[in-house]
């Protein structure tokens, strides 16, 4: 009915694969072991001339409004909270007085009483 051979695991059947990644193609200057080959290089194109990329003053410029919308946005966020701040302090402020009125009216019928 059953055989008392020994069990073959998963692991012994399956032959473990070696992982290969594809080495990416980098120029020669950046390799490890480059040929020792000199190349000529070709004299390139005389470039345009650059333009210029704005003065100490645009800069400040630039700066400064980034300054104000940046303030402007976060002044209107604290306004904001601000305000939620204080509906909620004022509504605990009713609630309190609310609270006082009634343990006032308890007290004076309590008193009345005697």
């Amino acid at each position: 009915m059953f055989s008392l051979r020994p069990v073959a695991t998963v692991a012994a059947l399956v032959r473990p694969r070696r992982l290969v990644l594809p080495m990416p193609q980098l120029p020669a200057a950046r390799r490890f072991c480059a040929p020792a080959v000199v190349e000529k290089k070709a004299e390139a194109p005389k470039a345009a001339p650059k333009k210029s990329s704005g003065g100490f003053g645009s800069r400040v410029k630039s700066f400064a409004v980034g300054f104000a919308l940046a303030s402007a946005a976060s002044g209107y966020a604290l306004f904001f909270k601000v305000q939620l701040a204080s509906e909620e302090l004022a509504a605990m402020v009713r609630e309190a007085a609310a609270r006082q009125a009634q343990i006032e009216r308890r007290l004076a019928a309590l008193e009345g009483k005697k």
